[in-house]
């Protein structure tokens, strides 16, 4: 097989590039470099076209639930440490219903559960394990011995709290260390997670009006049609278990909880009467760029 000639070669990596380069509808006007970066690279500012903007000025950020429910968690747990976990090294369940009576929860009916039904473990109060799994896998907690109490990190987050850092540190956490699939019962498709930032790309184009939350998940699907190959083993559910799972992982446990959007009605809605419009929060927090680095399959200098 003969070279291939170097200006066929130029010609052809010069067409790569431009390809690679130039915005594409289904991506919302993301280029295929765009999407690659953004992605497998979200936080490399050299890479991804997302912006993390300073968050310092957002007043909005101290009546989020989330950061509020948080610093509870890890103060309530320094006030008990060195605090004995159970045998699965997960929090006892004595701490999981003190946590509950300082209404620790997203969804109001959880309450009302525990009222009729007794907690039994840590994995029966989903929302409490995704708070304890960030902290852990963030480094803020300690466990030695069978027992959990606070690491440096995590005394240094609480003792100089502001609110800003916080939010910044837990969205890391929750969109690289937290399995979103550990909220559901769907199968995993870690496409769905991997597409965050296009998702809040998807929120701050269409999210100034209520639109069925379909909607959204409809568009990603339009971008990365190959993402129901992870739903082929349920059969004839493929599209509403992609749908749904989309809807808890992306707007419920995602979007709605980090302050993004807010979702009409409560929780107390049939799925096909839910609507989303994004929250201030949306266009103050994240912005967009052009990422300064190569082209995708291009060495760096």
């Amino acid at each position: 097989m003969e070279p291939v000639p170097p200006e066929l070669q130029e010609l052809i990596q010069e067409r790569t590039d431009r390809y690679n380069s130039t915005p594409v509808v289904d991506f919302e006007g993301l280029s295929p470099d765009d999407m690659h970066g953004l992605l497998y690279f979200p936080f490399d500012e050299a890479r991804s076209p997302l912006v993390f903007k300073d968050a310092s000025g957002c007043n909005e950020l101290g009546s989020l639930p989330l950061l509020k429910h948080f610093r509870t968690f890890m103060e309530e747990l320094r006030a008990r440490e060195p605090l004995k976990l159970t045998v699965n090294k997960n929090l006892p369940v004595a701490f999981c219903r003190r946590m509950c009576e300082l209404e620790l929860y997203e969804d109001p009916y959880f309450k009302e559960a525990l009222e009729r039904f007794s907690l039994r473990n840590e994995s029966e109060y989903i929302y409490l394990e995704n708070l304890d799994w960030m902290a852990r896998n963030g480094g803020l907690l300690r466990i030695a011995k069978g027992k959990m109490s606070l690491g440096p990190k995590g005394r240094r987050l609480l003792d100089g709290w502001k609110d800003h850092e916080a939010y910044w540190l837990l969205f890391f956490l929750g969109t690289t260390k937290l399995n979103w699939a550990m909220n559901d019962r769907y199968p995993e498709s870690r496409m769905i997670q991997r597409g965050f930032g296009f998702s809040i790309r998807l929120v701050q184009k269409y999210g100034d009006v209520p639109r069925p939350v379909k909607f959204y998940s409809d568009k990603y699907r339009v971008a990365f049609p190959n993402i129901m190959l992870d739903f082929r083993e349920v059969g004839n559910n493929a599209e509403w278990q992609y749908a749904s799972s989309y809807r808890i992982r992306v707007f419920r446990c995602f979007l709605e909880r980090f302050g993004i959007v807010s979702i009409s009605g409560g929780r107390d809605l049939p799925e096909r009467d839910e609507t989303a419009r994004k929250t201030p929060l949306a266009d103050k927090l994240f912005g967009w760029r052009r990422p300064r680095g190569p082209p995708s399959g291009m060495p760096s200098s």
